[in-house]
């Protein structure tokens, strides 16, 4: 007897879909076959716990503990079906402590003899949970011979070029040749490698309940990497720390420490950090290139007149420049480009760095080590010893390094520093709130330069767009007439939009007219005003120039650009549309009213009133038009010129913000339209309710998978121009995609297909005709052997 799955019209156009008809549906009772064959070890395993009143593990979800595997050799292991979990110590309060406890998973926890053989062997009480043998079998694999599973993961992903862990004492001592080593190095090699090749400045490896997520930083922003399954947590884990020479078996402290790179005859710094978290140990390592190629000051991107304030400023004979940005703006970078240019013979230049970013012949650099009381303030106190011309001082983060590198920047020395702080007028709050008095940031400072990096649109996939409204406000684009660009995505750029990044810069030059105001203690506002009135370009109005010319987009900059570099927008006139300041009552282009204030009390007016509401004088009404606000959203109510409140959020619309991605993605591929849709349909009846994606031929998934990491693909095996071996050939052999499960849906039964399969690395098969429960079946079968899910 025929079973037939009809699926409802979606609509007058779309007929009902008769799987049977179709010809892809196979006979009820050989799906129920192949559905109880697949079902029978959960079903049995969940009776035996319902019936033992023990409870059932999902092992693909565990981290097991490495002392308790070594309580169980891998021959008892297989033997009675059995993988340690944990160790539990016995409670020491009680009068007798008994023995240690295991917390064993058991394919047959019914098997009191090997309970028995077991607590003799190991010496520990055993507390036995179940599970199904597969999962047991998968898990005695996974974890007492991890080399041969890895091996079989990683044998289409080509070697990376020799990666060599330098000795901390010599840069020549590598700690051994790792290119023959186990697959748990090639594995980390393999996402340094990438992660290096790819330009990222941090490498996030971040546990889950389910798996192990990769995030790389790219051009300042966070992007998904890969996934790996959770079994390979702690082989990766422990990988970083024996090449950061960390504690392997500390996993309840935070942990910091470095590994020396050389890769493609480039020196790589890496800094490392781990994090306990309730999942496991997050480890986050900081890219620093040590043997990069440094632009010279021309090059920079600053304007002809900026580059000129600031050579000036570094040829003066002492003083102080400060660069202030956050991480990873570019700051040293600059410092650098600016050392270079003075490198000479004749000059004695010192740097003290934690970590030294940048090697640079001619300097003599000094590499703070605050465990040997090697500190910025100490290594400041030792070097005006040494008779230096220029210093180059990391970062001044505390009150006696600020004092030490103030006496230094005003005994005839040139200091460079950075500094954390929001914008140039910023610095010097941050200073003052450091100790550093008014006279000796007057006496000392040449320049205060901050600066950012904003991502560059790409050329490959420009399009016009329009921003939000929020942000054409914000920006005070909203008169503007030139189409605004972004970038579509496209393979250049990683379907990110952007391509590259570059530096823009805001400078202060430390004048006559900022050293009086420095004196008196001046607000931030009123310092910046007058440096913008002397000349100075804000960051935000670099930027806003930029978006205009097509080089960046308003999402960019609202992800750049802090609330403090907005506040100070005014708006433009409604009717000349020229550019006004905030404080504007009337347009000086066109005497358009813009602001009303009382005669009396000077509190401000709506436009239609014709009484004051606060002192009760009566005014005639002025019915004006409303000057749009470049950075200020109206009070209810009241229609005209309003001043921003102090503390308004910057708004950043949702395309600005990552979007956060979904799990359980399954990717549907095959060449035929109807056989596509009813995979979809039968897809969308799952209970986790994936989201699901579609390609019709080899090229467009390998296309849609830059894009969108699936956790599953569901892949058709003939079809035109790439079959789907060739696809499952070309996942593996990516690092990003090589750990996806992959179901091949074919309608060959030859067993040469399905061993052609396995070792293309397909992880099941599913026959057409076949039916939904069947498929169910095996995608449910490989996401819980994949993530426990």
């Amino acid at each position: 007897m025929n079973h037939t799955f009809t699926f409802a019209s979606d609509g007058p156009e779309t007929p009902a879909i008769a799987l049977e008809n179709a010809g892809l549906v196979a006979s009820l009772t050989d799906a129920q076959q192949r559905q109880a064959q697949l079902r029978e070890e959960e079903e049995a395993a969940e009776a035996l716990s319902r019936r033992l009143r023990v409870p059932l593990v999902k092992l693909a979800a565990l981290t097991l503990d490495p002392e308790a595997l070594k309580y169980v050799p891998e021959a008892s292991a297989r033997k009675y079906l059995s993988v340690p979990i944990k160790l539990e110590q016995p409670d020491a309060s009680e009068p007798k402590a008994g023995r240690p406890i295991l917390v064993l998973a058991m394919a047959n926890a019914t098997d009191f003899n090997a309970v028995s053989e077991l607590e003799f062997s190991t010496g520990c009480k055993i507390s036995p949970l179940v599970a199904t043998k597969t999962e047991v079998q998968d898990a005695i694999e996974r974890y007492y011979a991890p080399e041969n599973l890895l091996n079989d993961l990683l044998r289409n992903i080509a070697d990376t070029p020799q990666i060599k862990v330098l000795e901390e004492t010599s840069n020549q001592q590598s700690a051994g040749d790792d290119s023959k080593e186990a697959p748990a190095i090639k594995l980390v090699n393999l996402i340094l490698q990438h992660a290096i090749q790819k330009g990222a400045s941090d490498v996030h490896l971040e546990p889950s309940l389910y798996d192990l997520k990769v995030r790389i930083r790219v051009g300042g922003v966070l992007e998904s990497f890969t996934t790996f399954p959770k079994w390979l947590q702690d082989p990766i884990t422990s990988r970083i720390k024996i090449m950061a020479k960390l504690n392997i078996t500390e996993h309840r402290r935070a942990q910091d420490g470095r590994i020396k790179l050389l890769l493609d005859d480039r020196d790589i710094d890496l800094r490392i950090s781990t994090l306990p978290t309730h999942f496991g140990e997050k480890t986050v390592l900081r890219v620093l290139g040590t043997s990069q190629k440094l632009p010279r000051t021309q090059n920079l991107g600053l304007r002809a007149k900026d580059l000129e304030m600031l050579q000036r400023a570094a040829g003066q004979p002492q003083g102080m420049i400060v660069v202030t940005g956050p991480t990873g703006s570019g700051k040293t970078t600059t410092l650098y480009s600016v050392l270079h240019e003075k490198v000479s013979p004749s000059i004695n230049i010192v740097t003290i760095e934690d970590p030294i970013e940048i090697q640079l012949a001619g300097l003599n650099q000094v590499q703070v080590n605050e465990i040997t009381g090697m500190t910025f303030a100490s290594c400041m106190r030792s070097l005006l010893r040494q008779d230096p011309d220029v210093i180059l001082l990391g970062e001044i983060r505390d009150r006696e390094t600020q004092a030490i590198a103030m006496q230094a920047a005003q005994t005839g020395h040139l200091v460079m520093t950075t500094l954390h702080a929001n914008s140039t007028s910023a610095t010097i709050s941050r200073l003052q709130d450091l100790g550093a008095e008014p006279y000796l940031i007057a006496g000392a400072v040449n320049m205060l330069v901050a600066q950012r990096l904003l991502r560059r649109i790409c050329n490959s996939c420009k399009e016009s767009y329009k921003p939000s409204t929020e942000l054409l406000l914000r920006f005070g684009l909203q008169f503007h007439d030139i189409p605004l660009v972004r970038g579509k995505g496209c393979a250049s750029c990683a379907y990110t939009g952007y391509e590259g990044r570059y530096a823009i810069y805001e400078l202060l030059p430390v004048t006559q007219t900022i050293k009086q105001l420095i004196l008196r203690r001046a607000a931030e506002s009123e310092i910046r005003q007058a440096a913008i009135s002397e000349g100075m370009s804000p960051l935000l109005d670099q930027a806003i120039e930029h978006i205009k010319d097509g080089l960046t987009t308003c999402e960019e900059v609202a992800r750049v650009i802090e609330v403090e570099q907005t506040a100070d927008l005014g708006g433009k006139c409604p009717k000349c549309s020229e550019a006004v300041s905030s404080s504007f009552v009337r347009c000086p282009y066109c005497c358009t009213e813009l602001k009303r204030t009382c005669s009396s009390c000077r509190q401000e007016l709506a436009m239609e009133w014709s009484l004051c509401p606060y002192c009760g004088v009566s005014h005639s009404r002025a019915q004006q038009p409303t000057l749009v606000l470049a950075n200020s959203q109206p009070r209810p109510a009241v229609v005209g010129f309003m001043q921003p409140a102090a503390s308004a959020p910057v708004l950043v619309p949702q395309s600005a913000v990552p979007k956060r991605e979904r799990s359980n993605t399954i990717l549907v591929v095959d060449d035929v339209d109807t056989n596509r849709l009813i995979a979809v349909k039968a897809l969308q009846k799952l209970p986790f309710q994936p989201e699901i994606l579609e390609a019709k031929d080899g090229f467009e998934a390998l296309e849609i998978m830059q894009s969108h990491k699936p956790d599953l693909i569901l892949l058709d095996l003939m079809m035109p121009g790439m079959s789907g071996f060739e696809v499952c050939r070309k996942v593996r052999e990516n690092l990003e995609t090589a750990f996806i499960p992959i179901i091949l849906l074919t309608a060959s039964t030859s067993e040469q297909h399905r061993v052609e399969g396995y070792l293309t690395g397909t992880d099941d098969y599913v026959t057409k005709p076949f039916s939904v429960a069947d498929l169910h079946a095996r995608v449910n079968r490989a996401f819980r052997r994949t993530y426990g899910i």
